[in-house]
This record gives structure tokens, C-alpha cells and sequence, in this order.
């Protein structure tokens, strides 16, 4: 509302008060509007408090100008965001609730249970005060008890401008009336500290807790045994269920004791000064400045786009390490997917600390205009009746107390409100802390599985021990004594043996093809010696794990550059000259310098998944050769190479000295290979045979192939 707008509407309601008022006692002396705005000018612009106040009056209407023009710039920015998120969305999983409703009895139990739980948690997420969680925990507490203060405060002020009006000392009105104005600064920002606290000790927490999981869930092979546990959706639970019981945690803090304090210091005040039974009566309270905020309040649509493409980024990298889970383990790259997904959460983490910064500002103003502004023009308009017509008025102790008990029954309101909403979320926590909780004790269990498994079976061989697992820098072989090949046990504890009594022994340049029929143990035997499945039975010799080198036969691409899908595990910091031109070298051998060099360089970042298969496989065989292991362990890698390019593959690797042992169809392979493992249709035999003239037969099957092609040119 513009001035001479302000001004009619303070005629209007001073006109309508004399026309309608009756003389008490003594002539009424008729004041008009402009002595009530002269004298407002001259008291208030006369005080220090009263000219800050106008100020930012005066300043309003710009700030709202600015405000509006930055909303229409921001508005264009966001139909384009809206636009590429709708191309770049995924699919989320839906959060499953847990509907476990069994006897009273059990019930009970897991009631209980829930505060122990949630302790424990807790100590995760603040493990002291001095730590940063504590620290704003500290802070949030301050301000929600400056809070309750300030409503006090304010209360008063109502009251003390109700007493002034029934004494009709209007300077000292005047004057309360911008104190008034100025506390309702403070109010306003302890409002936007509440809630900006609130979202950062949750986002704190949450931080915590997933440094926790990363740190033993990302480690050895911890993520690869838990992949087929009895917990369901545990890429869910550990980004979408993490992040709603840090939230709701908070939330359930900050909302039970906020009320709480607000309700015991005016229920005290309220009732000493109108008594209990009239508690039960709350006054409507109206805003007029929605429509106000609703035009200069900026849109979050990009942040919030910008949330979830972040939050599926983050959970698409857990849902990648669960689907290349035995890939990752087989060449120990748990170190380089922590880094990985250690830095997409901090990407997330960044981006929600800049919205809560500006969510502080906006909540700020909204509380400032909704809350307290609605105040300020009810006086506003209150005011010049009161001044032209005086000597109509009610008795000041009525005025007084309307005013004081209005302000602090919509205070109780507002606590009551608060108080109703957090218990509801109580149900919800106690849900939450029991899901949360029992995702982490797993976690802690097969990471402490994990621990106890290099401890005890990492030693030199027990005499009488059902199975011992010995590595060594001295070992340069692999050795299966007694071997038997079990699959890992279901949450029944149902267990199968594909192999019995294996004994093996692969040295150097032994290499060995593994063959038979599907279901047989041939990958199982792979797995055996990475230890992704437990050895039950026999002992096992294994030179160093950077010794020995998997390739599945799903071909990983990693995120990253094309650089990092040659040395993965592995990342070069700082690559020379030197360092790509031997990756070049790696590429020519398997036939990709032009093919990808031409389309990209080392430094390119792509999403090489959508690579062919058969240029997914030969990258994988050029990181083969760029590790060069001892032992290089292929597991049907090359069915979308060509058969020429295939056996020139095989024949690279031994020139690099890698001993390799193969899975493969293709019976041609077999001449590459000293030994051939047959698993037999019988359940648990086997048997090894000796291959013949192994490197002369390769090279004239190379040779007939070539000649072959040849003649099909020729054609």
C-alpha cells in the first residue's frame, strides 16, 4: 500500500470512529489524520531506533523491485533446468516401509530396544560436543531458548502499547512501536537460525553416518558379501534412509524442545494473568502479506533439480558397486570406488550447503513479513482511530490485556501446533532408527567377518585346520591342496559342492584352461581363489593379490577419464609424456589407437559403457597388459573379439610374461595353454590333462585363419 492509500484508509476508519462515537465524559477534541502523521513524523523520525525503522520501510518497495527482477531472471534459467531434467531422469527406488506387525510381546521388545539403538547411533553421528555436529547442536539450542525469550519480550511490548494507548500517551507509543519494529528483527532471524540449524545438523549427521558405512562397507570385499545378504535395497538404506533418519532426528529434537519451553513459560504467564480455563480459547490470527512474499520469494526449482540429479549420481554409484560388485573385488578396487563415491557425496553435500544459505534468507524475510509484519500494520491501522478518538476508548487494562494475551495465546497455539506434529514423527523415527540400525550392524558384522578372515587365515599352514589360506611375497605359484568348492551359504544356510578334493598346483608359464559344462564350478574356482566365496575346506598357497589379476566377463568401465579405464585401479596423478605413450602401445595391441584415440584422448570423460562390446573387452585386456600380473585369471573375456584378434590376444600376454588361466568356449584356445582343468558332469570330479605343442599349433592356427580371410577377399 502506496502513502496517500495509507493515508485514505486512516481517514476513512478516524472518520467512521467519529461518526459513530457517543461522548463519555467532556467534549471530544476532533484531531484530524494529518496531525496524527505530522506528530508520527516528529516522534518517531526524532528517535535513533525509529529512523532505522523507516528506513528499511522506505527501502521496502526497492528491495521488492530488485527482488521481482531477479525472480523473472531466475525463472528463464529454470524452464531450461526443467527441461534437461526431465531428459536426464531416473528412475528412484521406492522407500519400502518396514510393516512387521507381529505379537504385543515383540512388539515391546523392539519399543525397548529403541532408545539403546538410537543411542548408539547417535554416538556415530556426535561423538562429542566439541565435534562439529556438537558444536551446532550447541548453537541450535542457543538460539531455540533466545527464541523463547524473544517471545517474551515481544509480548510485553504488545502489552506496554496496549497500557500507552489507555493512557494516551502517544510519543511513548510511537516510540514502543518502532522498539516493536526492531525486536521483530531479531525474531525473524532466530526464526531462519532454527531452521537453518535444523537442516545442518541433519546434513551433519548424515555425513557422519555415511563416512561410517564408506569406510568399512567400501572395504576389501565387505559390499560384494553383503550384495546377496538378507537386507534388502541396501543402496536405498544407505542413501534414501540415511538421509530421512538424520532429518527426522533432527527435526524430532528441535520440535519437541522448542514447544516445550514455549508452552511451560506461557502457560505460567497466561495463567497467572487470565487463568487456566480461559487457556482453551485461542484468537484468529490473519496475515495479509502472502500475496506479497508469493512475488518476491526466488524459485528453488533449479537447486532442487539440481538435488536430485546429485542424489541420483550419488545412489547410481552405489547401485554401480553392487552390480559390478565381484569385478571391483576381483582386482582390489575397493580404495579407488571409496574415492569415487567419497567425492560424488561431497558434491551433494556442497551444493545442499549453498541452498541452505539461501534458504536462510528466505526464511528469514518470510517470518519477518508473515509473522511480524501482520502485526505492525494491525497497529498501523489501529493507531489513528485511538489518536482522533480518544476519548471513545475502552479502559486501558482491557486493551492491555487483549493485546498481551492474543500474542502469547498464538504463541501456545504455535507451540501446541508443533508439539502434536513432532509426536507424529516419533512413530516414524522409532522405524527408521530400527532400519538404520540393523543396516549398520551388518555392515560392522561382515566388516568385522573381514577382519577376523585376514587374521586368522592369513598364516602359515595350521596342521589339522579345515582350511588356511597362506600368501606370501616369496610365493610365485598358486596351490589348491585339498581343495573342496562350495557355494556360499543362503540365509537358510543351504549350501551346494560343485567341486571334491581339488589339488593343483600353476607355476610360472604353466598356463591352464578350465573347462565343462555350465554349472560345473568353472567360475566358482575363480572365485575360490579371490576369495570372494570362503574356503571350507583344503588350503590354499596364493602369491600377493597384485600378483594376480581378474577379468571377468562383464567388462567394468569405472567413472572417469579414458586414461583411468586403462589403470583401474589404479589413477595417475600426474601422466607424462612417457606414461600415455605406453598406454598408446596397449591400445595398438588390441587394435583401439585409431578407434578411440580418434574419437577421444586420455583426458576425455565419457560414459564408456556405451562402448561396443567388443572394444569394452579388448580395454579390458590393454588393462591386463598395462598391470602385467603374474597370474592373469580370464573368465570368458573375449566373445566379442574376432577369433584372428583373439589369439593374438593370448599370445601378447605370454610375451609379457602374464601365466594365464582361462575360461573359454572357443576349443581352438586350447593350444595357448600347458594344462586343461576339466570340472566333469559328475558332481565334484575332475580331472587335468596335459596339452601338446601348445605355441606350434597357436601359430598355425593364426596362420591358416589368416589365409583364410585372405581367400575370402580374394573371392
Amino acid at each position: 500500500m502506496d502513502g496517500s492509500g495509507l493515508a485514505e484508509t486512516m481517514a476513512s476508519v478516524a472518520n467512521s470512529a467519529v461518526s459513530t462515537s457517543s461522548v463519555a465524559d467532556g467534549p471530544v477534541v476532533q484531531k484530524g489524520v494529518l496531525d496524527f502523521l505530522n506528530q508520527f513524523r516528529t516522534d518517531v523520525w526524532g528517535s535513533t531506533h525509529g529512523k532505522v525503522l523507516l528506513t528499511v520501510w522506505g527501502a521496502f518497495p526497492f528491495a521488492l523491485l530488485a527482488l521481482g527482477w531477479r525472480k523473472r531472471i531466475n525463472s528463464r534459467r529454470e524452464k531450461k533446468a526443467r527441461l534437461e531434467a526431465q531428459k536426464q531422469k531416473k528412475l528412484l527406488v521406492e522407500e519400502q516401509e518396514d510393516e512387521d506387525h507381529s505379537s504385543k510381546s515383540k512388539e515391546m521388545q523392539k519399543r525397548s530396544a529403541f532408545l539403546p539403538k538410537l543411542k548408539w547411533l547417535l554416538s556415530i553421528m556426535t561423538p562429542s560436543l566439541l565435534s562439529n555436529s556438537g558444536l551446532s547442536i550447541i548453537a541450535y539450542t542457543a538460539v531455540l531458548c533466545s527464541r523463547v525469550w524473544i517471545t517474551l519480550k515481544i509480548a510485553s511490548l504488545v502489552g506496554s502499547l496496549g497500557s500507552m494507548m489507555g493512557k494516551r500517551d502517544f510519543k511513548s507509543m510511537f516510540l514502543q512501536q518502532a522498539a516493536f519494529g526492531l525486536w521483530c528483527y531479531p525474531a525473524a532471524l532466530s526464526n531462519g537460525l532454527m531452521k537453518y540449524f535444523e537442516k545442518k545438523i541433519s546434513l551433519q549427521f548424515r555425513s557422519a553416518l555415511v563416512a561410517y558405512l564408506h569406510e568399512r562397507y567400501i572395504s576389501g570385499r565387505v559390499f560384494y558379501k553383503l550384495k546377496n545378504s538378507e537386507l534388502e535395497n541396501i543402496d536405498q538404506q544407505i542413501t534414501a534412509d540415511v538421509e530421512l533418519f538424520s532429518s527426522t532426528v533432527t527435526f524430532v529434537y528441535g520440535h519437541i524442545l522448542k514447544p516445550t519451553l514455549d508452552g511451560l513459560f506461557l502457560c505460567n504467564y497466561l495463567g497467572q494473568t487470565m487463568g487456566f480455563k480461559q487457556l482453551a480459547a485461542f484468537f484468529a490470527y490473519f496475515f495479509g502479506s502472502s500475496q506479497i512474499l508469493a512475488l518476491v520469494k526466488p524459485s528453488f526449482s533449479r537447486m532442487v533439480t539440481e538435488k536430485q540429479e546429485l542424489e541420483g549420481s550419488f545412489r547410481a554409484d552405489h547401485a554401480r558397486i553392487l552390480h559390478y560388485s565381484e569385478e571391483i573385488s576381483f582386482v582390489g578396487g575397493d580404495t579407488r570406488e571409496k574415492e569415487i563415491v567419497d567425492g560424488s557425496f561431497k558434491n551433494l553435500a556442497d551444493q545442499q550447503n549453498q541452498s541452505l544459505l539461501s534458504h536462510l534468507w528466505v526464511d528469514t524475510m518470510d517470518s519477518y513479513v508473515m509473522k511480524y509484519g501482520g502485526s505492525m500494520m494491525a497497529y498501523s491501522a489501529l493507531i489513528p482511530s485511538v489518536y482522533v478518538n480518544w476519548n471513545n476508548m475502552d479502559s486501558q487494562q482491557a486493551i492491555q490485556h487483549y493485546l498481551t494475551s492474543s500474542t502469547m495465546l498464538l504463541s501456545l497455539g504455535n507451540a501446541i501446533k508443533d508439539v502434536l506434529l513432532s509426536y507424529k514423527e516419533v512413530a516414524k523415527l522409532e522405524g527408521l532408527t530400527n532400519r538404520v540400525y540393523d543396516l549398520f550392524q551388518k555392515v560392522e558384522e561382515e566388516a568385522d567377518n573381514e577382519r577376523r578372515l585376514h587374521e586368522a587365515q592369513y598364516t602359515t599352514m595350521v596342521e589339522g585346520a579345515a582350511s588356511t589360506i597362506e600368501r606370501s611375497d616369496e610365493i610365485n605359484y598358486i596351490q589348491l591342496e585339498n581343495v573342496d568348492i562350495w557355494t556360499p551359504s543362503t540365509a537358510n544356510n543351504v549350501s551346494a559342492q560343485l567341486v571334491a578334493q581339488l589339488n593343483l598346483v600353476i607355476k610360472p608359464g604353466e598356463h591352464l584352461l578350465v573347462s565343462g559344462v555350465n554349472g560345473a564350478g568353472k567360475s566358482s574356482l575363480f572365485r575360490t581363489i579371490g576369495e570372494l566365496w570362503p574356503l571350507k575346506k583344503g588350503h590354499m598357497k596364493l602369491p600377493p593379490s597384485s600378483a594376480i589379476y581378474f577379468v571377468s566377463q562383464n567388462s567394468y568401465m569405472c567413472p572417469g577419464t579414458l586414461r583411468d579405464q586403462l589403470t583401474y585401479p589404479e589413477v595417475i596423478s600426474n601422466p607424462t609424456a612417457e606414461s600415455d605413450a605406453e598406454l598408446v602401445s596397449f591400445l595398438k595391441m588390441v587394435e583401439l589407437e585409431k578407434s578411440l584415440l580418434g574419437r577421444f584422448t586420455f583426458d576425455s570423460v565419457e560414459n564408456w559403457n556405451l562402448l561396443s562390446g567388443g572394444e569394452k573387452q579388448r580395454l579390458i585386456i590393454a588393462r591386463l597388459y598395462y598391470h602385467r600380473p603374474q597370474f592373469g585369471i580370464l573368465d570368458e573375456c573375449t566373445s566379442a573379439i574376432s577369433v584372428e584378434l583373439e589369439h593374438t590376444i593370448f599370445k601378447q600376454a605370454k610375451e609379457l610374461n602374464i601365466t594365464l588361466i582361462t575360461i573359454a568356449h572357443n576349443p581352438a584356445l586350447l593350444r595357448h595353454h600347458v594344462y586343461e582343468l576339466v570340472f566333469e558332469k559328475v558332481e565334484g570330479r575332475w580331472r587335468l590333462d596335459k596339452v601338446e605343442g601348445e605355441v606350434q599349433k597357436a601359430d598355425e592356427d593364426v596362420a591358416h585363419l589368416k589365409k583364410a580371410d585372405t581367400d575370402v577377399d580374394g573371392e
